[in-house]
């Protein structure tokens, strides 16, 4: 019988140190990069739940849009520090100094109440860390609104969008919009949920360099994956646009780009010009008419008695 007690009395303190994570008991945590806690959250999060939108948090000229760690190079190399992709943003994980609106994180434990200038609400939040742990050792607290993984805008909360597979801020998934994609890659732009096909962007500033040619997501399902240009451009956007279309010519797809021109700009086009010229073909029918002319002979037999 006493034994029983003393084995409850044990279950009931090893309980009571695991619940109480507030505790600090940090023994406990050692590992924890390689423990079950992930990127994901647990928390169910369902429309209309009363979570209000507020003003954005993270600030998209500091931190750029991303999708991979490789979009986050040049931003490193400008400002001297490790940005790496953090959900869809770039961070510098390791700035030294401090200063940054993100609170650093190892454990969810690091996370209790979030302030609000810290992306919270006092709640707590969660420790979302980077896939590459061997060599970013830390993360960044987040809410849990904002730790759900999506494939869809309508899974994450009405005031977040899809973004890079996580229910973000909807100004880095505009931003995101904006972004290149890899050329013939339609499935990067289906996966992102930035539009049906990878296409070829005339719409904007135009670089007639054959290494540079501008693509986009958009939502061409069907005709060619073409964006096109602004109406009424001016002579020397036309000119630019001939220019460029000259260059893609290695492409074979010319006739592809210029019959989805207009053709009012299409006319103006001198690469254009062989799909705008006109064949008339003249058939001449000759309808030859034949008389027949038929003769009836008439014999007489007289007999004589």
């Amino acid at each position: 019988m006493r034994n029983c007690q003393v084995l409850v009395m044990v279950l009931v303190w090893v309980c009571g140190v695991h619940g109480d994570s507030r505790g600090g008991v940090d023994t406990l945590e050692e590992g924890f990069m390689f423990d079950d806690i992930t990127n994901d959250t647990a928390l169910d999060y369902y429309e209309g739940s009363g979570e209000f939108a507020r003003e954005p948090f993270r600030d998209i000229l500091e931190f750029p849009v991303c999708v991979t760690d490789e979009d986050c190079e040049g931003i490193s190399v400008d400002r001297g520090a490790d940005y790496r992709c953090f959900q869809y943003m770039c961070y510098p994980w390791n700035k030294a100094g401090g200063g940054q609106p993100f609170r650093s994180c190892k454990r969810r434990s690091d996370c209790y109440e979030l302030m609000e200038e810290e992306g919270g609400d006092g709640e707590d939040g969660d420790c979302y860390r980077h896939h590459d742990r061997r060599n970013v050792f830390a993360g960044i607290c987040l809410p849990p609104s904002e730790m759900l993984s999506c494939s869809e805008h309508k899974e994450c909360p009405p005031h977040l969008r899809c973004t890079n597979f996580y229910c973000g801020e909807p100004h880095y998934y505009q931003a995101l919009r904006s972004e290149a994609c890899p050329r013939y890659q339609d499935s990067f732009c289906q996966d992102l949920l930035l539009g049906h096909s990878c296409c070829f962007d005339f719409s904007g500033e135009l670089s007639p360099n054959s290494l540079d040619w501008k693509m986009k997501c958009c939502d061409q399902e069907v005709g060619a994956p073409v964006i096109l240009p602004e109406d009424g451009i001016g002579e020397e956007e036309i000119q630019q646009l001939d220019s460029t279309l000259s260059e893609m010519a290695v492409l074979e797809k010319n006739e592809m780009f210029c019959k989805a021109f207009s053709y009012q700009l299409m006319v103006n086009l001198s690469s254009c010009a062989t799909f705008t010229t006109t064949t008339t073909t003249t058939t001449t029918t000759t309808t030859t008419t034949t008389t027949t002319t038929t003769t009836t002979t008439t014999t007489t037999t007289t007999t004589t008695t």
